[in-house]
């Protein structure tokens, strides 16, 4: 009686992982977001402002009126428009190398992860990201229109950050603080108009610190170091996998699904608890006591780091 091809082991091994991740496909978070990508967008921040104020101080603005070289001094409210459309052509070309350096980056740690670039996740996320930043943008070129220029780098901080907060449900939850950062300064600087690039850059290279300190990428010298103890077990594999597409799962409907007695599933609950992995919830409904678990952003992010030391160990496998 002839043994299975290991290779052929491990190949059936990758599909069942393959279909893992389709599942979890239309509810998992954007996890790999690069740390890199912060701090790029963080010292275009700072180099664009540096420019603006550089150059706005040689067209004669003091440190009491920035923006007074923006405006017509005989005619009072009108814009200088060359002088603005200078402006902006030079915050689009700030977007233009913020976005492609955080799209290089955050594509190379993708593919070292082996996720994809773009899938459903990641265009919800975008869709979620754009809503405020078209609205912003229309917003900002309604106040130089009215002549109110000052108030122009405090609303693209507020519109940033209601963007990342928005979108924060579709990646890492710094995100959503990085947002509130940026809502919490752009609103400060409405109060102090003619400090605007000053906060503008200080909240966006506060930004990409917290992205960097978090995320900062960490070398791994073996194909097991990102193997996590507390998935060994098969039940707690199920546990997670059930968990990571679905919000709330009640106890008897976790039973069912990975058919193990009540006993045994509650152990390795009370596991995943204690490694803050999963939620835990209790209530009554109806009458009748009621017990749901959820997973952490924690145990979402441990799990979806065990699957893919779990695929680079197969694939290492496979090769010749």
């Amino acid at each position: 009686m002839s043994s299975q091809d290991p290779r052929t082991e491990d190949a059936t091994a990758l599909d069942e992982l393959g279909a893992i991740r389709a599942i979890m496909d239309r509810s998992q978070r954007f996890l790999s977001l690069s740390g890199l990508s912060g701090i790029a967008a963080g010292a275009v921040a700072i180099v664009t402002a540096f420019v603006a104020d550089h150059w706005l101080e040689s067209l004669g603005a003091s440190r009491m009126d920035q923006y007074a070289p923006l405006l017509d001094p005989g005619y009072p409210g009108k814009m200088v428009w060359d002088r603005v459309a200078a402006l902006i052509i030079l915050g689009v070309v700030a977007a233009v190398l913020a976005i492609a350096s955080a799209w290089w980056f955050t594509r190379r740690n993708v593919r070292r992860k082996g996720h994809r670039m773009w899938d459903a996740t990641v265009r919800r996320m975008f869709v979620h990201m754009a809503v405020p930043l078209a609205a912003g943008g229309i917003f900002c070129l309604a106040l130089l229109v009215h002549g109110l220029p000052a108030l122009v780098a405090p609303a693209t901080l507020v519109f940033y950050g209601l963007a990342l907060i928005n979108a924060s449900k579709f990646t890492l939850d710094e995100v959503r603080w990085l947002g509130l950062s940026e809502l919490v300064v752009g609103l400060f600087a409405v109060f102090v108009p003619g400090h605007g690039l000053l906060c503008w850059s200080l909240g966006l290279r506060g930004a990409s610190y917290r992205i960097w300190h978090v995320h900062v990428p960490t070398v791994r010298t073996s194909m097991i170091a990102d193997l996590d103890k507390a998935f060994e077990s098969r039940v707690r594999l199920g546990i997670m996998a059930v968990l990571a597409v679905n919000t709330w799962v009640d106890h008897a409907r976790l039973r069912e699904l990975l058919d193990v007695t009540d006993g045994n599933l509650a152990s390795h609950l009370s596991a995943l608890e204690r490694m803050a992995y999963v939620e835990v919830r209790k209530r009554f409904v109806g009458k009748k006591p009621n017990t749901a678990y959820k997973s952490t952003t924690a145990g979402k992010r441990a799990f979806q780091a065990h699957l893919d030391a779990l695929e680079q160990l197969l694939k290492k496998d496979l090769r010749p």
